[in-house]
């Protein structure tokens, strides 16, 4: 298994956009995703990733302009997130919000591990990007 840091392979890229390493999914086409599929209800089985990536629109105007759709249910996608992903493995979320996953996933311990703001330059808002660990499978 590659390493790098809290991305390890094998990686999946929800809302992946233009991003063409591990599987990548994502509802529009044109980007080229690995899967064309909703990010809240991920058609993997469970267990099946070392690290899930998710970076959804941050806003409703701008999923309406990259989807024509309404902004992800980023509790949602979080969720199936915890069912694909490996135990000790990774969440990573970029969002403009910072979630708990103590309220979102409440069956399973996880390990938030760090909370990072990001800006860009330009008008962008900041953002944060948070990186969770699900916690090894207790005997």
């Amino acid at each position: 298994m590659k390493k790098r840091g809290f991305l390890q392979e094998p990686i999946l890229h929800v809302c992946s956009g233009s991003i063409k390493q591990g599987t990548t999914l994502d509802l529009e086409i044109t980007t080229k995703p690995t899967i064309c599929a909703d990010a809240e209800q991920l058609p993997f089985d469970s267990e099946t990733f070392q690290s899930v990536v998710i970076d959804p629109p941050y806003s409703k105007e701008k999923a309406l302009e990259l989807y024509a759709k309404s902004l992800l249910n980023v509790p949602k996608a979080i969720k199936e997130a915890e069912r694909v992903v490996k135990a000790g493995g990774f969440v990573s979320v970029l969002d403009l919000r910072v979630w708990q996953l103590g309220f979102i996933c409440k069956r399973l311990q996880w390990y938030a591990l760090i909370a990072i703001y990001t800006a860009n330059r330009g008008p962008k808002p900041l953002r944060a990007l948070q990186v969770f660990r699900k916690q090894e499978s207790l005997p």
